[in-house]
């Protein structure tokens, strides 16, 4: 029977079946350990033997075999591929949150970037929805894998605190340092992890309490005192050395010169995020010149991308077409598959920016092809996007709905819930064009709240802005105005110039209902200016605004 696209066995938690998007009834703790040990069984027959053990343990009855027929024909029924081959069955996965799981923590171990540890790591950790295999019998010879499983997500979430240390993350780990040692009280890792965020923030007093109480828990409940990093972590705190004060990724720490540059690297792209855009250059050039010297054209090209990114929501699309077209050189030169398909998006988007719309489109559909062929659905996904994109501005918004919604099909899969928000917020764009006002207005809450819980500030400004444009469209200008401003400060803030133009002129209609003429006026003359400086050809709306006011007096 053919698996449905939307057909997703679910680990990491209970024991379940996703199908597009929702969870269906699996049935008892029996039928969902027959589903795991099928899944575990990583596409290879599992034997009977096998399968008797994780639903029954030693003592599986009479009727095991007409029972584990009932079972598949049950997962049968839900659309997943199963068939009998000896010695048992064998279950056919084209995904699932455990295989992706595995595959972000080798990817995050294969990285020697703490962004891109941070990001794999975080993306591999929202995966989980509890302790794993849950809701198999007790008797289930299956629990002994249920344990390697979970102590994969603790070491995984040790990793993924350590590289948000090293970038510079201390003071917004502590809270959540604190109920982790408070879950896991003998994992001796997260205390130095507590005591090292604690003094980095200034707070030494706490640290070297934080040490106190680690050595009471394992002095009552084991009999030990701590481990050698901990005690020399307490000893440089009696010091108050000054080492503990440097992150592992500032550029002080970086000796090696392939060190320093994946240092500026990192660094580059935290202060691209914070808004720093001419620092976050400064450190992208840096880092590009030392991987070029030494001979790493694919981490030059990666550079390459990252800058081409942050130029393009800086409104300097032309400067981000040309790092971006680099980047693939580059990334060719270095056989890099990934990476071409990562610079192919960058220079579709840039394009797009620019109104290229056909280039656009042949770029991308390569792109498409090429990730269609990697087999990496969050990539694929981000190409969906970029497809969406240019659709939208072709002015196809049927279609681009479609690639959007395709996106975050393909996200969903993958567990990634910031990028089913971008892909919520971009088909809301589609809708808002095609006077679908309302249903726009749902997709464009529903991803404001997933926003909200990511933290991605970014996300909720793109929100604001088109919940703007929507209210201001049925009439809200009161709800209009306080969305379009808070999406003004937020770009502002992030030197996002081109969007934060965007947002002004939509604030001039909306200023002009209020009866707020002079600061409608402002608005105008402030999108106008930063237009003109970008050579951006949507300055024509400005222009257009800003005649329309001056006419009206």
């Amino acid at each position: 029977m053919a698996i449905h696209d939307g057909v997703s066995p679910r680990l990491l938690g209970p024991v379940q079946v996703i199908v597009d998007g929702r969870s269906v009834a699996l049935g008892g703790p029996k039928q969902r350990a027959f589903l795991a040990a099928l899944v575990l069984g990583g596409g290879r027959p599992v034997s009977v033997d096998r399968l008797c053990r994780a639903l029954w343990g030693d003592e599986p009855p009479s009727s095991s075999a007409a029972n584990l027929r009932t079972y598949a024909a049950a997962l049968r029924r839900l659309g997943l591929r199963l068939v009998s081959q000896r010695p048992g069955y064998r279950l056919e996965v084209d995904h699932c949150d455990l295989t992706e799981f595995e595959r972000l923590l080798t990817t995050a171990a294969e990285t020697g970037d703490p962004v891109v540890v941070a990001q794999r790591l975080g993306e591999a950790l929202d995966l989980w929805q509890g302790d794993a295999l849950d809701g198999i019998p007790d008797e289930s010879a299956l629990h002994a894998e249920a344990a390697r499983l979970n102590e994969l997500r603790r070491a995984a979430v040790e990793d993924h605190v350590q590289a948000r240390l090293e970038l510079g993350e201390h003071a917004a780990l502590i809270p959540e340092l604190l109920g982790l040692v408070r879950e896991f009280p003998l994992r001796e890792r997260l205390w130095e992890q507590l005591v090292v965020a604690q003094y980095r923030s200034g707070r030494h007093a706490e640290a070297l309490d934080t040490y106190a109480q680690v050595s009471d828990v394992l002095s009552t409940q084991l009999g030990v005192s701590p481990g050698p990093r901990l005690r020399q972590l307490h000893e440089t705190l009696l010091r108050n050395d000054f080492v503990l004060d440097v992150r592992p990724v500032d550029l002080r720490s970086a000796v090696d010169p392939l060190d320093l540059a994946v240092a500026q690297r990192s660094l580059g792209r935290k202060a691209a995020e914070e808004g720093r855009i001419d620092e976050a250059l400064a450190l992208f050039d840096h880092s590009l010149a030392t991987f070029l010297s030494e001979g790493c054209p694919g981490e030059a090209g990666y550079v390459l991308a990252y800058r081409s990114t942050w130029l393009n929501e800086a409104g300097r699309c032309s400067e981000a077409l040309a790092d971006a077209t680099r980047a693939l050189d580059l990334m060719t030169a270095a056989d890099d598959r990934y990476g071409s398909v990562l610079a192919r998006r960058r220079i579709g988007t840039s394009l797009v920016y620019l109104e290229r719309y056909d280039e656009a489109t042949s770029c991308l559909a390569e792109a498409l092809r090429m990730s269609g062929e990697l087999g990496d659905q969050a990539l694929q996904a981000d190409v969906w996007s970029a497809i969406g994109g240019t659709q939208l501005g072709l002015g196809a918004f049927t279609s681009a709905a479609e690639a959007f919604e395709r996106s975050g099909m393909l996200f969903r899969a993958v567990g990634q819930l910031p990028g089913q928000a971008y892909a919520m917020l971009n088909t809301a764009r589609c809708l808002w064009e095609l006077d679908m006002l309302y249903d726009a207005l749902e997709l464009l809450d529903r991803a404001t709240v997933i926003f909200a819980e990511c933290r991605d500030r970014r996300g909720q400004a793109f929100c604001a802005l088109w919940l703007g444009k929507v209210r201001a469209s049925l009439g809200g200008h009161r709800q209009a105005l306080r969305d379009l401003h808070f999406a003004r400060h937020l770009f502002h803030g992030f030197g996002m110039r081109r969007i934060e133009a965007e947002a002004l002129c939509e604030l001039v209609p909306v200023l002009r209902a209020l009866g707020r003429n002079v600061a409608a006026r402002t608005a105008a003359e402030q999108a106008f200016g930063l237009l003109t400086a970008l050579d951006d050809p949507t300055v024509a709306r400005a222009a257009a605004l800003l005649a329309g006011l001056r006419s009206a007096g």
